[in-house]
């Protein structure tokens, strides 16, 4: 496993190094506009806002994409958490039944010493 996670580290310092050697090279992207921005276009001609009053709509828009942002990353990570615990059970179910239905019983300490040592997950996911 630590083996894994050294690899895992070198891919992900060479894909940030990819991306800082792109950025020097050829500038940073096209900033994007604001997802709410058309709104706010939409609010300004049709109510015809004063620029304070589109401003503060601006303002009032950003609070809130940073807020559903916020609420959507929260409930991402709480579903990707629960998605792991249960994956994390099933595989220890198929462990059970790899250790107690196919091998035979003078495997098993075998089996339990190799899942104990630095190796990939059994079944893999």
């Amino acid at each position: 496993m630590t083996r894994n996670l050294w690899g895992l580290a070198f891919a992900a310092i060479m894909f940030l190094a990819g991306m800082a050697t792109q950025h020097l090279i050829w500038g940073p992207g096209p900033v994007q506009a604001a997802p709410y921005e058309p709104l706010v276009q939409r609010f300004t001609e049709e109510f015809q806002l004063e620029p304070a009053r589109t401003r503060a709509l601006r303002k009032l828009l950003s609070y809130y994409y940073e807020e559903e942002q916020a609420a959507s990353d929260l409930y991402v990570s709480s579903l990707n958490t629960r998605l792991g615990q249960e994956l994390d059970a099933v595989a220890a179910k198929y462990r059970a039944y790899i250790r107690d239905k196919v091998l035979p019983p003078d495997q098993r300490e075998r089996f339990d010493r190799m899942l104990a040592e630095d190796s990939p997950d059994l079944p893999p996911r």
